[in-house]
């Protein structure tokens, strides 16, 4: 308990979130500490704020809506004399722990493991092009951008999940794997989902049951997004059907090739939070609002996509990125983009992929105003302009381009400006998403290309993984 009442008045709700703050990163040494920790703030005579901090080795999300359920149950106890009616949990989490014991055997997992080697087969890394490269050491700065889902978008969401016997849940991952494969500029896309390993005879019980599965979706030509949420709601079932599997012991027999300074098999995750676990209390007899940090939370993965869904079916979501990699205006454009291409997905989902817009293209990268992108550029060699024209088609989704075409007047947004710039790049060309906005037909860029080649060591037209350093 900490109490205010010696500070100024003026002063008191600051110093309460300062002190909220500190809590929340003040580390639990778990061979001293309890892992739940509860201070109690008073801010006045009526008004105090409770900041509740639970370690992740003794409770998940459903072990805090039990605590708050079970706060709420014992202070009206405490404040009207009614019985709360609390009974101990049959099952203990030692009994919990016994069983995850027998159920990870070899012979257990045998059947569960083949599923993920197949689900998971030649699965290769699709970076996100990232704004710079990863630190050394770990670096866990997140950011946070927020999304106001429409609507009229969230009634599409929702009458699309219906008509495909599907899930709202499975309708946006859908959605959110067109984003990052737009991004990353592979059809090969893997998005992390936590999934909960309780059962029925584990409600009421305090402790950690989540694992994280991987949900796999692979493109084809013409595919449309009803496809697509085909494929994500069968890949969803197949993975929540294997849950059991510890994620590690997915990575050792999967193998995939993994660099050391990211995350293996997946950059990027989704969760999606209903109704009933906003995680709030409700005490009789008092006005309790629930109180965010005002610190965003530290990044686990590059990009995280969090879904809520309201009493009302309302959806709201917020972006997670990893502010060490990634700034806050691309982040930025992502959550823009994500939000319009949703929409447009909803409302076409019989429209092939390839042809459904994201974000116009306004508010494009600013180009070097004393540079005039189409003038004075160097004839484009015939390697360069053919590798050009045929991602370019490839990101686009067309069977073939004209050197004139105009990257935005055939369909092209600044989600698929970043993915091609990636794609050119693992080609060995040095293009940036802002060349793209700057040179727009194929002719330019390939010209732009030429020229920033003719500069490197030895004039490669198509130097191997040479990059300009930025």
């Amino acid at each position: 308990m900490v109490d205010l009442a010696e500070e100024p008045a003026g002063h008191r709700e600051e110093r309460a979130a300062q002190i909220a703050e500190w809590e929340r990163r003040r580390p639990f040494d778990l061979t001293r500490h309890r892992p739940l920790r509860v201070t109690v703030v008073a801010i006045g005579p009526e008004c105090h704020l409770m900041v509740v901090n639970l370690h992740h080795i003794a409770g998940d999300d459903v072990s805090y809506r039990i605590i708050t359920a079970e706060l709420e149950a014992l202070y009206a106890e405490e404040s009207t004399g009614v019985p709360s009616g609390l009974t101990a949990p049959q099952v203990q989490y030692a009994d919990f722990a016994l069983r995850e014991r027998s159920r990870t055997t070899e012979a257990a997992l045998g059947r569960h493991l083949d599923y993920w080697r197949g689900a998971l087969s030649g699965v290769r890394d699709a970076p996100l092009p990232l704004d710079r490269p990863r630190p050394a050491r770990p670096d866990r700065r997140g950011g946070v951008v927020e999304l106001a889902i429409k609507p009229e978008t969230a009634e599409g969401v929702l009458a699309l999940a219906s008509a495909r016997r599907a899930t709202p849940f499975m309708v946006l991952l859908a959605a959110y794997h067109v984003m990052l494969s737009r991004l990353t500029g592979s059809e090969d896309v893997t998005v992390g989902v936590p999934v909960s390993t309780r059962t029925p005879d584990l409600d009421g019980l305090l402790g950690y049951a989540v694992n994280t599965v991987v949900v796999r979706s692979q493109g084809a030509p013409g595919r449309s997004f009803v496809d697509l949420v085909d494929q994500v709601r069968g890949a969803v079932l197949d993975a929540f059907d294997h849950r059991f599997v510890p994620f590690k012991r997915v990575v050792d027999a999967v193998q995939p090739t993994r660099g050391l300074d990211g995350n293996p098999l997946f950059q990027a995750a989704f969760d999606m939070e209903g109704a009933d676990e906003d995680g709030g209390f409700r005490l009789a007899g008092l006005h309790v609002e629930r109180v965010g940090s005002a610190v965003p939370p530290d990044a686990k993965f590059d990009l995280t996509l969090h879904v809520a869904e309201d009493a009302g079916r309302r959806l709201f979501a917020r972006l997670e990125y990893a502010a060490a990699v990634i700034d806050e205006k691309t982040a930025q454009g992502w959550a823009a983009d994500w939000e319009v291409l949703l929409d447009s997905l909803v409302r076409h989902p019989e429209q092939p992929l390839g042809a459904v817009p994201a974000r116009p293209a306004a508010d494009p990268v600013a180009a070097d105003p004393s540079a005039d992108p189409a003038s004075g550029a160097a004839p484009a060699s015939g390697a360069v302009t053919g590798a050009v024209q045929r991602i370019w088609a490839e990101v686009l989704g067309l069977d073939s381009t004209d050197p004139q075409d105009n990257f935005f007047d055939v369909g092209g947004d600044s989600l698929q400006a970043v993915a091609l710039a990636a794609r050119l790049r693992s080609e060995g060309l040095d293009v940036s998403a802002g060349d793209i906005f700057a040179y727009q037909t194929v002719e330019e860029l390939a010209a732009w290309c030429t020229e920033q080649a003719a500069g490197a060591p030895g004039g490669a037209v198509l130097p191997p993984r040479w990059h300009r350093s930025r």
